[in-house]
């Protein structure tokens, strides 16, 4: 725990701690990002000594126009700055001077090995560079990269992990073929705004923000006494795309690992059928007894169900949901 001198909690007064990076030898800097923004994004470089922030001057090679995304320091004392979807800019802190841009589009990066390891999301895909000529090395395909995308090392070195909406992926050194470890429908990753990922001998570590940008943190560990597919399965029909619904699934799915959720989407799953044939399929499916379990009553004939008793009246359920107004009374 480090308690700031009264310089250093001054300092943080006209400034934020945007990104922090630790060096090889545990050396810790930040990058400080002045609060008032009315003039554009102006960055600053600080060193933690002790109680104290020593500011150190950088030759910044314009004004900054994106947040940077990363930072590290290399063990050559070289810092390795990513700022929007652009390339690796390298500065020589024992020389104050910029030395070279590393690669390009880069959503994330991180450096392992006299190597830089660049999520790229213009070509969709992983690349790997070396730090002293400039020159990639390698260019693995990974068609999930996006905005929202985190790379991180894996758990042997020349290992990656790629961390999205689409989950957890992983690749072996000198592997072209990621293994999905963890799959992002029906989880926080699917659900949520991921605001970090760290992975600590094994365990990932990843942080969701929720919408009122407050951020949770949730450790993920390999279990190989967990079913690989759960107990209890739940499905769901709905003839359109809802992302309300779908958000509420993952959710559920989140909280609820020993349920399997299958959400399907009958325009999607359907595309050369016609409404009027994907209706006629879904009610011989349901008087067969082999229907969704939750229908999305949207341009279904919902009083065709009701006579039939094809539906559950759920007043018996909602007794308690009702009386502590726990749902909102526009959907009761």
């Amino acid at each position: 725990v480090i308690e700031w001198d009264g310089a250093a909690r001054e300092l943080l007064k006209t400034k934020s701690i945007d990104y922090i990076a630790i060096s090889p030898s545990e050396e810790i800097y930040m990058l400080t990002l002045d609060r008032d923004i009315s003039n554009g994004i102006n960055y600053g470089l600080a060193k933690v000594e002790g109680s104290e922030i020593k500011e150190i001057p950088i030759a910044w090679k314009k004004q900054m126009t994106n947040r940077v995304s990363a930072m590290e320091i290399t063990e050559d004392n070289e810092l390795l700055i990513l700022e929007g979807n652009k390339a690796v800019n390298v500065y020589d802190l024992n020389t104050n001077t910029w030395k070279k841009e590393i690669g390009g589009t880069a959503i994330r990066f991180f450096y392992e090995d006299g190597k830089i390891y660049e999520a790229n999301i213009q070509n969709k895909a992983v690349e790997v560079y070396d730090l002293a000529s400039g020159k990639c090395l390698r260019s693995i395909a990974a068609e999930s990269v996006d905005e929202e995308s985190w790379l991180l090392a894996g758990d042997e070195a020349g290992s990656l992990y790629l961390v999205n909406k689409a989950g957890v992926s992983y690749l072996s050194q000198e592997s072209d073929i990621w293994e999905q470890v963890i799959e992002g429908t029906g989880t926080y990753f699917a659900s949520k705004e991921i605001y970090g990922v760290m992975n600590i001998d094994g365990t990932i570590l990843a942080g969701f923000a929720d919408t009122e940008a407050w951020v949770s943190y949730k450790k993920y560990v390999y279990d190989e006494t967990a079913p690989s597919i759960p107990e209890n399965q739940v499905t769901i029909f709905s003839l359109k795309d809802n992302a309300t619904l779908k958000e509420a699934v993952n959710i559920y799915a989140a909280e609820h690992p020993e349920v399997e959720v299958i959400f399907n989407i009958a325009t999607k799953d359907n595309e050369s059928m016609s409404t009027t044939d994907m209706i006629r399929t879904l009610n011989t499916q349901l008087l067969t007894g082999q229907g969704a379990d939750i229908i999305v009553l949207d341009g279904l004939p919902i009083d065709a169900y009701m006579e039939k008793g094809i539906l559950v009246d759920l007043n018996e359920y909602m007794v308690k949901e009702v009386h502590d107004e726990s749902l909102l009374s526009n959907i009761i």
